[in-house]
């Protein structure tokens, strides 16, 4: 597994804060948008912020291709996995971590990290929005950010 998943996503992230997709959603849900991490277990939903993400990979992957920067696109969309939307959606929900373990097989460790990466995402989408002067993305970005950041996840002996 890769260390830093959110490497390959970094186009989708940025079309989603040009587009202004994550502007109106409340800051959980925001982190659905980002949460697109390689991940082990794999089971999408189909709901409207994964169509989203979806639809703006589909874009920049084609936009790749018409201008000769990708080579192969075949299973790129292997790379955007939701699989632990819903664990990551509930931990933000205040949900206690064994709780959330109860929402799938995936390891706890492998859940930590995914939480811990997605906060190290959420901050640099954070940093891009005041760079570029956008207060409300930079606010949603820093309320996300605290949703997430508690309790055992960020414990300093465990997983770092």
């Amino acid at each position: 597994m890769d260390d830093q998943p959110n490497e390959d996503n970094k186009e989708v992230i940025n079309e989603e804060n040009v587009d202004e997709i994550t502007l109106p959603a409340p800051p959980v849900p925001v982190q659905d948008l980002v949460d697109i991490s390689d991940q082990e277990e794999q089971d999408p939903d189909e709901d409207q912020g994964t169509e989203i993400v979806t639809s703006i990979a589909r874009e920049i992957m084609e936009q790749e291709k018409i201008h000769g920067l990708q080579q192969d696109s075949s299973g790129e969309f292997e790379k955007l996995n939701f699989g632990l939307t819903e664990v990551v959606y509930e931990w933000a929900q205040g949900k206690p971590f064994a709780q959330i373990m109860e929402l799938t097989d995936v390891q706890e460790g492998i859940i930590v990290r995914c939480i811990q990466q997605l906060n190290e995402t959420l901050r640099d989408v954070r940093d891009a929005a005041h760079i570029i002067g956008c207060p409300i993305l930079k606010q949603k970005m820093e309320e996300a950010s605290n949703a997430i950041k508690r309790d055992i996840v960020f414990a300093a002996s465990l997983y770092t």
